[in-house]
């Protein structure tokens, strides 16, 4: 499932600007659902991506990278996406009910995340347990 995903990953476009890449953040988090169902997972997918171009691009990234370790860390089928704007925040949790079975380690794709969320402000908060939750907070 890996191998598929990171080869299906290389064609998902890079950039929200309008002016380089015509695709809308709907559009993104639309092909990743196609993207996830072809490499056997389920993504649920509730909210939308923040209107301003930069912040959903990082957005994107750590679900990207959420799913990715999805993948490789568990047996996973399914996988929950939230997307929610708060008064002062912008909030991404995507989920793994059933958990990874081990302890989750900062590998590059985690500590890459957490240092672009902090360079803007925001914030990276990664539990596991009975399930795998990876938060992303960014300022509005």
């Amino acid at each position: 499932r890996l191998a598929k995903l990171r080869e299906m990953l290389v064609n998902l476009p890079q950039e929200l600007n309008p002016e380089r890449v015509n695709t809308t953040p709907e559009a993104w988090l639309s092909t990743l659902k196609e993207i996830a169902e072809i490499v056997g997972l389920s993504l649920s997918v509730s909210g939308s991506l923040p209107s301003d171009p930069s912040k959903a691009k990082i957005f994107m990234q750590v679900a990207q990278e959420g799913i990715t370790n999805v993948l490789i860390h568990s047996d996973a089928d399914a996988v929950d996406l939230v997307l929610r704007e708060e008064p002062t925040q912008y909030v991404l949790q995507l989920s793994n009910p059933g958990g990874t079975g081990m302890p989750v380690t900062y590998g590059q794709g985690l500590s890459g995340l957490e240092e672009v969320l902090e360079m803007v402000g925001g914030r990276l908060i990664v539990n596991s347990g009975k399930s795998f939750t990876l938060t992303a907070r960014l300022p509005r």
